[in-house]
């Protein structure tokens, strides 16, 4: 078998986005503080976020950085837009 054909063979063993991988990590209390915070960012409208709504993906990141979590600004835009392809989007 070539190398390409035996990458291709290897099944990739999850297509779970980085913030579901933070969200498994999280306590009950967290994962309910989490999805509360992507409700307030979620219900943003442009105009809202204009005028400095305070509830924004770089707040929930900056808080999420600030308990030791690793994720980027794209990994959070894709899952808020429900583009990641995880079941907490």
């Amino acid at each position: 078998m070539g190398k390409l054909a035996e990458s291709l063979a290897v099944v990739p063993s999850t297509n779970r986005c980085r913030v579901a991988t933070i969200i498994d990590t999280l306590d009950v209390e967290d994962r309910d503080a989490f999805f509360d915070a992507c409700r307030k960012v979620k219900a943003a409208s442009p105009r809202d976020r204009s005028a400095g709504y305070p509830f924004t993906e770089m707040w929930l990141i900056k808080a999420l950085r600030a308990q030791g979590f690793t994720v980027s600004k794209e990994s959070m835009s894709r899952h808020m837009r429900r583009e990641c392809g995880c079941e907490f989007a």
